[in-house]
């Protein structure tokens, strides 16, 4: 599970986009968002900024993002 959080997370912000995120994926915007939202609500934080675009990642989410890239 922590891989494919990685990868979804990853593909975000190395893309700058939800869409770009999306084409790279394969995955349609509406099941991406979803994942994001889902995953928000299992750990209580907000991981994306969504009132820009592109999104952001919040400072939680920038933490959660680093944790989970440490070995």
């Amino acid at each position: 599970m922590r891989n494919l959080i990685l990868h979804h997370l990853e593909a975000i912000i190395e893309s700058g986009s939800v869409i770009g995120a999306c084409r790279r994926l394969f995955l349609s915007q509406p099941a991406l968002s979803q994942y994001i939202k889902r995953l928000e609500a299992e750990y209580g934080i907000v991981i994306f900024d969504r009132s820009v675009s592109p999104w952001k990642l919040t400072e939680e989410g920038a933490v959660s993002y680093t944790h989970l890239t440490l070995p």
